[in-house]
């Protein structure tokens, strides 16, 4: 249910991610790991655990370390991505040509049409 409302949450705000990579690992990852902070069970604590859950009267501080790791982790993947993207696109390996883009990748990348019932059609 996460993945699917997260979907349309990024398709609504216009998130190019055509596959729901986005939703499927930063969304279910910022999830799970906020869960564990949540529910983290008492019987859990024999398996080097020293930390129970906030709905099992944990407290706040389980959960507190668990919201510092989420944005830690946000604030890395958004950085090093910020830098990547931006030194791929001055080098001019972001995107591809307009006409290569219009063909289709799996044409030119791999000699073979992915969805040979699609036709679509242009002037290029």
């Amino acid at each position: 249910m996460l993945v699917v409302l997260s979907v349309f949450f990024f398709d609504k705000i216009h998130v190019d991610d055509p596959v729901g990579a986005v939703s499927v690992h930063c969304v279910n990852g910022v999830w799970g790991t906020i869960a564990v902070g949540l529910f983290a069970a008492p019987e859990a604590l024999g398996y080097g655990n020293s930390m129970v859950g906030l709905l099992y009267g944990g407290g706040f501080k389980f959960l507190g370390v668990q919201l510092v790791g989420v944005a830690m982790t946000c604030l890395w993947a958004f950085g090093l991505g910020l830098v990547m993207f931006y030194v791929l696109k001055r080098l001019g390996l972001l995107r591809v040509d307009a006409k290569t883009e219009l063909k289709g990748l799996d044409v030119t990348e791999h000699g073979q049409d992915a969805y040979a019932s699609f036709q679509f059609f242009s002037n290029m």
